[in-house]
């Protein structure tokens, strides 16, 4: 169900949007549409096949279901694109900032010329933020707390990605005929949203633990999870 990946797409775009003068209804009809397919109790990609019925749902309507479509044929949403290119790479990541909102990244950017997470955590730090209307010492602190929490948050994987990474895994682990059974555990398995490790239960055969843990490391470094031996 890819409901709250669609969703987010729908999301940027009204945060995008309100970090420029576009009329504020257009930001409210995208940020409706977001939460719509965020709630939708059928899994939207199920609904791309069907165009009328898509465009149908309240909320949504003829131009944003053809931006669901685009989404889905190309994995990504034009208009989208054209938005990033409008601000520094810094910008989109400050939008992730819990409670800090576009108004506020707008006035940062503009006011102080704040590109990025780094610079923002340097003036918050040094009390240089309150020159800004809205902005005091609480605020600067709830920030750094916010960045806090967003380099936290990003060193976890949502449940679709990491799905997609299991399958390369356990692609690879089957290879081995020295394993006789394989399954995901911990937060995978009781598929939580977000995933901090991935967790793989094996059972091999007598005496091909260090082996298959040592072949596994080699191939996969990149990827930061547990694997649990048992003798079979």
């Amino acid at each position: 169900m890819r409901n709250k990946e669609v969703a987010e797409q729908f999301y940027l775009i009204a945060q995008l949007l309100s970090l420029t003068d576009e009329n504020p209804f257009k930001i409210r009809a995208y940020e409706k549409a977001a939460q719509i397919i965020e709630s939708l109790p059928e899994p939207i990609e199920d609904l791309v096949s069907n165009f009328d019925k898509l465009s149908s749902i309240p909320g949504v309507g003829k131009s944003i279901a053809e931006k669901i479509v685009e989404y889905f044929n190309t994995g990504k949403i034009q208009r989208l694109e054209e938005l990033k290119t409008k601000f520094p790479e810094g910008v989109l990541e400050m939008l992730k900032i819990q409670g800090l909102g576009p108004k506020r990244v707008r006035l940062l950017y503009e006011k102080l010329g704040i590109k990025d997470v780094k610079t923002l955590k340097e003036y918050a730090q040094k009390g240089a933020l309150r020159s800004l209307p809205g902005f005091g010492e609480k605020v600067e602190q709830n920030i750094l707390e916010g960045i806090e929490l967003l380099s936290t948050s990003e060193r976890r994987l949502l449940l679709f990605d990491a799905l997609k990474t299991v399958e390369e895994i356990l692609g690879f682990l089957k290879k081995y005929k020295d394993i006789i059974n394989i399954d995901p555990c911990g937060s995978l398995r009781r598929k939580k949203e977000t995933i901090g490790d991935i967790d793989i239960l094996c059972c091999v055969k007598e005496g091909k633990e260090k082996t298959l843990v040592k072949k596994k490391k080699r191939n996969y470094r990149r990827y930061r999870y547990f694997m649990l031996c048992e003798r079979g």
